[in-house]
């Protein structure tokens, strides 16, 4: 990790890495400070607007506030207009309103609960198994709704060596598997991004 962080470009990365990973473990504090850090130290740039948009998430489906999810929102949309994380706040927050107490759509809440294959409730990135592995191994992660997301796989020194995925992606369970056949046996690190959800994990290539 320490090559990691000598590397500029990957020690920036691994900002909008760390609130994924605090929300992992649960740790809601540390990744709402971390959201803070990486909004006041990097304005106009995709780490304030996936912070904005983590923030948004925690404060719509964790709190329950829908009064600050909107304010995190209004921000999203003045800063970052055109973006997929603006567009997925504005579906959220109208989602989240049809789904309030009051609002006449229990009958649709009932239905969504009585599905036999319900969405994933939280984003999640799994470990990949076999690990460790040759040459290939298989990725697994969740969507709790549909997403721009990105799945790429990184070396030591921060250098890209391959993207699994990079576009739009459905909600649900996926799986994507890594053929690592033209690469070295060494350590290497896989990291998605979906919106605000960023997570990071280590595989291991043995030949």
């Amino acid at each position: 990790m320490n090559q990691l962080s000598s590397n500029p470009v990957f020690a920036r990365e691994l900002r909008g890495v760390l609130p994924g990973s605090y929300l992992n473990e649960r740790s809601f504090a540390n990744a709402i400070d971390a959201y803070n850090q990486n909004i006041q130290q990097y304005p106009n740039t995709h780490l304030e607007r996936d912070a904005l948009y983590g923030k948004f998430l925690y404060s719509l489906y964790n709190q329950g506030d829908r009064e600050q999810a909107t304010q995190l929102y209004n921000t999203l949309h003045t800063s970052y207009p055109n973006s997929s994380e603006t567009m997925l706040a504005e579906v959220q927050l109208r989602s989240s309103a049809m789904r309030s107490p009051g609002s006449g759509n229990s009958m649709l809440a009932k239905t969504t609960t009585q599905n036999p294959n319900p969405l994933p409730t939280e984003f999640a990135l799994g470990q990949n198994y076999p690990n460790p592995f040759n040459p290939t191994s298989t990725i697994n992660y969740d969507l709790p709704i549909d997403a721009h997301i990105t799945l790429k796989v990184y070396d030591v020194l921060g250098k890209e060596v391959a993207t699994l995925v990079d576009g739009f992606v459905e909600a649900g369970y996926h799986r994507e598997t890594l053929d690592a056949s033209q690469l070295s046996s060494g350590v290497y690190f896989y990291r998605i991004q979906a919106g605000g959800f960023v997570s990071t994990r280590k595989l291991l290539l043995l030949r």
